[in-house]
């Protein structure tokens, strides 16, 4: 089967629907932070060095649309896009299938990062609106979705 393609089949008379993602990762939410450790690091984590500053930087260069050939940013890049969803520009990468839903994101602008992992709530975007909050508390920028109303104290900074 052509991955990221859906297909319907029978199960025990019943229609059942199965979806794919183009890619996956079984991973725990430690090792998904390992990974936002890793960019922040820019390649390496707890002093161990996994790949140069320049590659990561390649990982991270957009090139999946056209505006990226005119110098726009704002494109995928090999598996890491901006996620601007505070005014803080983000990066990472987030999926989500069915019912379950992952996000990784991270900053250089003050070394943070987050990863969000649920399962359950088909149909209901939870992971744009959380994602916007941590990355609202992280930075110190107040959030701006309606749910929320957080801004940061007058002593964060």
């Amino acid at each position: 089967m052509t991955p990221g393609r859906a297909r319907t089949t029978r199960c025990n008379g019943a229609r059942a629907y199965r979806a794919e993602t183009a890619g996956s990762l079984v991973i725990s939410a430690h090792e998904l932070a390992q990974l936002a450790r890793f960019y922040i690091g820019r390649g390496s984590v707890d002093g161990q060095r996994i790949l140069t500053p320049e590659s990561v930087a390649r990982i991270e260069r957009a090139e999946s649309n056209l505006g990226a050939t005119f110098g726009f940013s704002n494109a995928y890049g090999l598996g890491n896009t901006p996620m601007a969803d505070s005014g803080i520009t983000f990066r990472g990468h987030n999926g989500s299938i069915d019912s379950f839903t992952s996000v990784l994101g991270y900053t250089l602008r003050n070394g943070s990062g987050y990863v969000l992992m649920a399962n359950g709530g088909e149909g209901v975007d939870f992971a744009g609106p959380a994602a916007h909050l941590i990355q609202s508390c992280q930075t110190g920028v107040a959030c701006t979705f309606a749910c929320c109303r957080w801004s940061p104290s007058p002593h964060w900074r």
